[in-house]
């Protein structure tokens, strides 16, 4: 029965699509007149060709027109509200950078799925985060990380990432990261949208502290992405 009912619908749907198919009937009509009006017949062929791609019309409008609802609904229910922090995990230690950890913190509208970080190289070193998958409504997590340089080392210190044997940052501040975490919203493959949160980052040696910048929020274009790396 409930399939009968979305047959309904869709009929409905396509009728009430009248601008696709009322031209190309009364194209067909058209033909009909002029038919006895001079020695050309057209064939059959011609009229059922009219007829169809008039219904084919008629059926793009109709899902059309339903798309762009469903659009509009997604648009209306937002995106979700992910933020992220670098905060302390340790006392501040004279001889030693503090250990920071990125914390990510979902809003209440709606979880966040398919959340990556995008590997962070600074010289030999490159910074690689371990997110979880989704973060639900309104909860936060630790973002668990590791240095790669000859294995894995420091884990869950993204302050590493600026660490330096010969010349540290002390009372200065280091050159600028880029932080960039993608995330997509638990909807329809067809509903389904990426954004990136990307935000700067540095280590400064006068507050002994990573510090970070004002975040973005974009929709993100992985064929842009694309053909910008190239």
């Amino acid at each position: 029965m409930k399939m009968l009912g979305y047959w309904r619908d869709f009929g409905v749907s396509v009728l009430k699509a009248w601008w696709g198919w009322l031209p190309s009937s009364a194209l067909a009509a058209l033909l009909g007149f002029g038919s006895n009006l001079w020695s050309w017949q057209p064939s059959k062929a011609i009229y059922i060709v009219i007829i169809v791609l008039g219904l084919l019309f008629s059926f793009f409008s109709a899902w059309k027109k339903e798309r762009v609802i469903a659009e509009e609904e997604v648009a209306k229910r937002g995106r979700p509200q992910l933020t992220a922090t670098i905060e302390a995990v340790s006392s501040v230690d004279v001889h030693r950078f503090p250990r920071m950890m990125l914390r990510l913190h979902n809003g209440p509208e709606q979880p966040a799925v398919n959340i990556f970080v995008e590997d962070i190289r600074n010289g030999p070193k490159v910074l690689r985060f371990e997110p979880p998958m989704t973060i639900r409504n309104d909860h936060s997590e630790w973002i668990d990380c590791h240095i790669l340089q000859d294995g894995k080392k420091d884990a869950n210190n993204v302050s590493a990432i600026f660490e330096h044997p010969v010349k540290p940052y002390a009372g200065s501040q280091s050159p600028s990261l880029r932080m960039k975490i993608r995330f997509s919203n638990l909807d329809s493959a067809e509903a389904q949208r990426l954004w990136e949160l990307t935000f700067l980052f540095w280590w400064d040696g006068q507050k002994r502290r990573v510090v970070f910048g004002p975040p973005t929020v974009a929709l993100f274009n992985p064929k842009q992405s694309v053909h910008a790396a190239s």
